[in-house]
């Protein structure tokens, strides 16, 4: 990283190129149904709920319910210890702002751990990458591991684990092309800043 700094969204600005709204202005992201996004929407705002201890289980419907259930049992045996949630951050150096679902700590190392409800898509790998520019630090020692957490409607979970060195720098080349269509007039919109949990049907977001 060198020189490269990150920072809390704040010294971002409106117009600032996000991680998901890059990928998907490059192909890479395709609209999924309107029940499933509703459905990622409600199991994210149940889980940052649940891991800051402000979940009311009583809240949770039917539909949800196992997705929450699964995150429970990756937090008993993985041991994942939650740091942030959702935090946004911006990258002063490429000028770029992202999301983490979930950055927190197995033993001596940093994870940030990405929530889905669907399928692996390889896209999935360039996210974290991006995510991982967003927290590491020159003067840190601390590893940052990056993993993608699928959770099922069956109430189970599995692990797949980000490793390639390069998509960090792949995501960077995507963010270049990207500046490039926006300043040719190729992308006429730029995605607002995602602060916040979404409101969702199915899981209260009301902390008390």
């Amino acid at each position: 990283m060198g020189q490269s700094e990150s920072l809390t969204v704040p010294a971002a600005t409106e117009t600032t190129p996000r991680v998901t709204g890059v990928l998907k202005d490059m192909g890479l992201i395709y609209g999924g149904s309107e029940t499933a996004m509703q459905r990622g929407r409600a199991v994210h705002t149940g889980i940052a709920l649940l891991a800051t201890g402000k979940l009311d289980w009583s809240s949770v419907s039917d539909e949800i319910l196992p997705y929450l259930m699964a995150y429970e049992q990756f937090v008993d045996h993985s041991k994942f210890s939650v740091s942030c949630v959702e935090t946004p951050v911006y990258h002063r150096l490429y000028d770029f702002k992202g999301t983490p679902d979930l950055v927190g700590s197995m033993g001596d190392e940093t994870w940030i751990v990405e929530v889905k409800t669907g399928a692996k898509e390889p896209w999935h790998e360039l996210q974290t990458g991006a995510y991982q520019l967003l927290l590491e630090r020159p003067e840190s020692k601390r590893f940052i591991r990056r993993v993608g957490l699928y959770l099922s409607i069956n109430g189970t979970y599995s692990l797949s684990p980000h490793g390639n060195y390069y998509d960090s720098q792949i995501f960077l080349s995507f963010l270049t092309a990207w500046r490039w269509k926006y300043g040719n007039g190729y992308i006429k919109r730029l995605e607002a800043a995602g602060n916040g949990v979404a409101t969702q049907a199915g899981v209260s977001t009301n902390p008390r």
